[in-house]
């Protein structure tokens, strides 16, 4: 595919070490798809924490949005490692 943007929405049901980088069968409703991720490409996921995890000097950016009363209210935290 040379380059193009792809995102799939699925379940991870394999993933190897190959040479060409992370080989990963993604299952989704209709079908599946072999996913090739090379060793030079960086992988972000989501993972949801205990709030414990949330504590001084950890890096946080939020999602926001107005909330009835027009203060900004997080639907989501991220949180860096």
């Amino acid at each position: 595919m040379g380059g193009a943007n792809i995102m799939t929405h699925g379940t991870v049901a394999s993933a190897a070490r190959t040479d060409a980088g992370v080989e990963l069968q993604v299952t989704y409703p209709g079908g599946s798809r072999r996913i090739v991720i090379p060793s030079d490409v960086t992988v972000t996921f989501f993972d949801l924490q205990d709030r414990s995890t949330l504590k001084p000097g950890v890096s946080v950016s939020g999602v926001t949005r107005k909330g009835p009363d027009g203060v900004p209210v997080a639907g989501r935290l991220v949180l860096s490692k």
